[in-house]
């Protein structure tokens, strides 16, 4: 499938047509969309955009002509949100109303970035996620965001020697004898004839291609936030070999719900060119930053580990959970502290991991640890995300109620009955040594859970 754009800076086009792709090529859904910018989002962005965003209202919500463009931003927000709540207009409709160009023109382009990016399918390899690789690195070198000598730059020729197998690499060496004995230089076309865009992605690795190309040489060239930029060394990722991925570790950080590098909303940075090369000698030291930034992380994941064994949430495998996943259900339970509604623990829960599959990971975990009789298995087949979050808040009910029983003494003989109703809040755990210094802080007890009727989901 094709996609084009007509916008006029190349970031932008690239943005546009990554947008279409994973829309086009199902990796989520125009619902996926609307629940990430919704109607106050959409409405907001188009403020100065007044005729699209009457043709939307006229189209979406059915808005009289003669009102739509008159509405204020908060009531033109709201009647796209009821006319989505009542079925008036779906999502793949709005998205028809509303193009990809228009999305990359309008909305913030760091956000539109973070949502083609937030399932980080590079640390998931399959057939389809190397597809959608060459799609990204083809789509940058069409739009001139890099060109084929960035490419190989940022791969590395060791690289390519170590992880293409030994008959591309054999003709590469016909080539590059052929050309030079006629006197000319083999240059990067001349490689890519010989091994082409969909051989170096099925070789080296994802990981590798993501964070030494994408996010070191294409991000920076079409305007998006470097923060958190980590290039992986060659001997970071495992070989190709068997499909399998490498072991996760904590993402790179990227502002939620930041903006384009314009500094202002909507902003559209000028196109850049080709991105810059590497200057010589900046790869001095790679060796030492890669130590600091592996213990680094061994320090996070251990103080994360040592938190949740004193509140009593550590999973039994936890060894086999990721860096990020740890730190997220160690951030989770600072999160829950204050929050004092189910609704409101339901959604700190939902934003507390960045994607489903951590999200999941981690409820299962701490599913685990609240019931160590739960059938995880059955869960892990059935359970939903919805399902999953409602049992790890049921069973912080019943063990906050435990607790509360067995710290509350028995009445004296003889002593009448308690009157009046108990209080539902349990007692906290006890307090927490203080960290060491220059540690964050321990996270505190899990908050107080209401009582609530009925039974978890996935019990035996």
């Amino acid at each position: 499938m094709t996609y084009v754009s007509e916008l006029d800076g190349s970031g932008d086009r690239f943005l546009s047509r990554c947008l279409q792709q994973i829309l086009g090529e199902s990796w989520v859904t125009p619902a996926d969309f609307v629940a990430s910018f919704g109607p106050s989002d959409i409405m907001e962005s188009l403020e100065g955009a007044t005729e699209l965003r009457a043709r939307i209202l006229i189209e979406a919500a059915g808005v009289h002509e003669k009102i739509a463009p008159k509405k204020s931003t908060q009531a033109a927000a709201e009647d796209l949100q009821i006319s989505l709540d009542e079925g008036i207009c779906d999502p793949p409709r709005l998205l028809e109303l509303f193009s990809a160009d228009d999305r990359v023109r309008y909305l913030e382009r760091q956000r539109l970035w973070d949502f083609v990016t937030r399932d980080e399918f590079w640390k998931k390899p399959s057939e389809k996620a190397r597809a959608r690789m060459v799609f990204v690195l083809a789509t940058a070198l069409e739009e001139k965001l890099i060109d084929l000598g960035d490419l190989i730059d940022g791969v590395g020729s060791e690289r390519l020697a170590k992880d293409l197998p030994k008959g591309l690499l054999e003709q590469v060496l016909v080539r590059a004898v052929s050309d030079g004995r006629a006197g000319k230089p083999f240059d990067p076309a001349g490689l890519f004839e010989v091994v082409q865009l969909p051989d170096w992605v099925a070789h080296v690795s994802l990981e590798h291609l993501w964070a030494n190309v994408v996010q070191s040489r294409i991000e920076p060239a079409a305007g998006f936030d470097d923060d958190g930029i980590a290039l992986v060394s060659d001997t970071d990722i495992a070989p190709v070999d068997g499909d399998e991925p490498p072991p996760a570790g904590p993402p790179p950080s990227k502002g939620k719900g930041g903006k384009g590098s314009s500094g202002k909303k909507g902003g559209n940075p000028p196109a850049s060119g080709p991105a810059a090369k590497a200057a010589p000698g900046a790869g001095d030291g790679a060796a030492s930053a890669d130590g600091e930034r592996d213990a680094a992380e061994l320090a996070a994941r251990q103080r994360a580990v040592d938190t949740l064994a004193k509140i009593g949430r550590l999973p039994p495998r936890h060894e086999a959970l990721d860096t990020a996943t740890l730190l997220a259900i160690d951030s989770l339970y600072v999160d829950l502290a204050p929050l004092t509604t189910d609704e409101a623990r339901e959604e700190c829960i939902r934003e507390a991991f960045p994607n489903d599959a951590m999200l999941r990971g981690a409820l299962l975990a701490l599913a685990e640890v609240l019931d160590p009789n739960i059938d995880i298995a059955a869960l892990e087949k059935d359970a939903d995300a919805d399902s999953l979050i409602k049992l790890v808040l049921f069973e912080e009910r019943r063990k906050a109620d435990r607790s509360r029983r067995s710290l509350t003494p028995p009445p004296p003989a003889g002593a009448p009955p308690a009157s009046g109703r108990a209080s539902s809040a349990p007692p906290p755990l006890p307090p927490l040594p203080p960290p060491p210094s220059g540690q964050r802080p321990s996270s505190p007890p899990p908050p107080a859970l209401p009582e609530a009727a009925g039974g978890p989901p996935g019990r035996r």
